[in-house]
């Protein structure tokens, strides 16, 4: 019984430093500069510059593994550039899920090297390259599983502290999720991020 106890110990000890390990790596993935402009009760405001951002559409929440295979199919090389080759673009971090009324997306941000001229065009007519204007953004980081019934109880929370603090939303959440899904739980990060006035 013992020994069954501290086969288990180890067990978890394991997987929990394997864990640690794939989040210590997902650390050197790109991630886009902001500063934090302020701190609000549960959440923080940032300002955010210039991107350029791959989107796939969506129908629904449930199909976003079928968009991450879509813009993802992208980066990995389903592109042609102006030589005529594919080529592969570095993966960033966070993945991005809008959830637009006229049409939901997931996304990823190009690396911070490229400008939309040296971008290859993507072979997949369903990914767009969307250039997107600085922003001040709500943040609200929590850890888990960021799945439906907890986005919905998450995005409810934040735009109430957006609403006490008088602040303004001027577009859709983004459910930001910044880990490959074997983490556990508690070791990712996910944000709730809702594009607000001024700030």
């Amino acid at each position: 019984m013992r020994a069954a106890f501290f086969t288990a110990i180890v067990v978890v000890l394991a997987l929990a430093a394997l864990g640690t390990m794939q989040v210590a790596r997902a650390t050197f993935v790109e991630r886009p500069d902001h500063t934090v402009t302020a701190e609000h009760e549960g959440f923080e405001l940032r300002a955010y510059g210039p991107a350029i951002e791959a989107r796939a559409p969506i129908s629904t929440y449930e199909e976003l593994n079928q968009g991450f295979r879509v813009v993802g199919g992208y980066i990995f090389g389903g592109n042609t550039n102006e030589a005529g080759q594919s080529e592969k673009i570095a993966m960033t971090a966070p993945v991005g899920f809008s959830a637009a009324e006229d049409q939901p997306y997931i996304s990823f941000i190009m690396p911070a090297e490229y400008d939309m001229s040296e971008l290859p065009a993507p072979d997949d007519a369903r990914v767009e390259l969307v250039e997107v204007p600085a922003r001040t953004l709500a943040a609200l980081r929590f850890s888990g599983v960021a799945d439906e019934a907890e986005v919905r109880r998450r995005v409810a929370e934040l735009e109430a502290r957006v609403a006490a603090a008088g602040l303004e939303a001027t577009g859709a959440p983004i459910v930001a999720q910044y880990n490959p899904p074997w983490i556990p739980g508690l070791l990712r990060r996910n944000e709730i991020l809702i594009p607000v006035a001024g700030g």
